[in-house]
Order: C-alpha cells, then structure tokens, then sequence
C-alpha cells in the first residue's frame, strides 16, 4: 500500500471522529447522578418506559414552583463553534396524574450564561402519554433573546435547562435522547463561584428534594436575596448544588 495513501486514509477518519462528536445521553448505562431539577421536582431512572430502554423520569412534588431539568456540566462551556446546521434536541414524555394543563408561552429550553440568556422560540404543547421528539436548531430564529447577545451567550454557557412541568397538580415527565450535536469547549472556571439569588424566580441551577414549599426570598438573606425553603413531611430535605459547582 501506498505509504501516502494509508497516511491520508488515517487522517480523513480523525477529521470525521472530530466532525461528528456529540454530546448525548440515552440513559442506557443506568448514570442519572448530574442530572438534577431546579426546583422540587424528583429524578429518577425508569428502566422500562424509555425510547428505548431506559430514561429519566421528573416526579413533580406540586409545592408551586416551576421545574426544570437541569443537564451536567458536558453540556455547558464554549458553543461558539456550533453552526446554525447544528442543535439541540430530546425525546419527552408527560403524564398528568391529576389537575389540569398550565396554559404558557414560555420556552422550552433556557440557554444561560455571562454573555445573556435565551429560551426557544416556539411554544412546546404536551400530548398525554405520547413521546415526543423536540430538536431547536442552534440559529437565532429559532430563539427569543432575552437578555445580551446571541454570540456573547454562546462564549460561556453555564446553563441548559428543559421545562419539565406542565400540570397543575400531580405529573411525571420522562426524558430520553439528550442530544447536542457537537461538543462544546470545556472553560476552566474563572474567580468565586457564588449562588446570591438575587432575582425572583431564578433558582440559579439549585435542586430542593422533598420540599413543602420553595421561593426566593428578596427580603430575606446577608444581603436580602435568598432561597427560602419550607420543610416536607415524613422525609429530609435535601439541597443539591448546581453543576457548576461539582469539578
């Protein structure tokens, strides 16, 4: 064989490895340990409803407040080298145990970091005990900027989080098939890393497991700004950090 050719053979398949890494999460190796939910929801492994096999399954606790899953920390970093052909994309599923269906326009996904925030676009309708498959492409259109810009969110996101409440009163909502199309740059993290929970609403990535109720607290704190966590009964109540923390 052709010493040059056999050089360029090993070379094409390294630019394709490169070109076709992903991040996923299929839930098959049984490991949900960085997945958490902002919020009261509880996460669990559902080894048999998933799509297939196994998949995350969030138990809504219905204190009140809104949960969202929140990814591990592979999911977060530099995705400035994304293209508008790449995306982010999951397998849902919801059952409503009890109460009706929240009427919302909000987005389904909520990127985060220093340079601003924004959610999808396009307003996600649940189905009753139907898989559905969500995939948002990594372009402008398919977002709502909500605050700076849309490349200075990409340098450093600090936050994926998924809406996965849509019931007032009881539901689970099964996950599968995380997918981000290409790997983001891993930053190092740079100075304090601090939760204040300043702004209303914003749990900052924090899971409470098995709460009686849970808000942020703007009068309450060292200074004002805190969560406030009303205790659950017949069980400890846990905080678990957000996954910027771990490392």
């Amino acid at each position: 064989m052709n010493k040059h050719w056999y050089t360029s053979i090993i070379l094409a398949t390294v630019e394709m490895a490169t070109a076709s890494a992903q991040v996923i999460s299929d839930f098959e190796d049984g490991n949900i340990d960085q997945w958490l939910v902002e919020a009261d929801g509880v996460p669990s492994l559902d080894t048999v409803n998933g799509l297939p096999g196994n998949c995350l399954r969030i138990t809504d606790q219905a204190v009140g407040v809104i949960n969202q899953l929140v990814a591990p920390l592979a999911y977060t970093g530099d995705w400035s080298a994304a293209t508008t052909s790449d995306s982010i994309a999951f397998d849902i599923l919801n059952h409503r145990s009890n109460g009706s269906y929240l009427a919302f326009a909000d987005g389904m996904i909520v990127l985060s970091g220093p340079g601003g925030t924004a959610s999808t676009a396009a307003v996600f309708t649940p189905v009753q005990d139907t898989w559905l498959h969500e995939a948002y492409a990594l372009d402008t259109s398919s977002w709502t900027i909500e605050s700076g810009t849309w490349e200075g969110l990409l340098l450093d996101i600090q936050y994926v989080r998924i809406r996965t409440e849509f019931v007032s009163g009881g539901e689970y909502t099964l996950i599968d098939n995380v997918t981000l199309t290409f790997e983001p740059f891993i930053e190092p993290v740079q100075g304090t890393i601090c939760s204040t929970w300043d702004t209303i609403g914003n749990l900052d990535g924090w899971s409470f497991q098995n709460v009686g109720s849970i808000q942020v607290s703007m009068t309450q704190g060292n200074p004002p700004g805190s969560v406030r966590m009303g205790d659950g009964s017949g069980a400890l109540t846990y905080a678990v950090a957000a996954p910027r923390i771990p490392g």
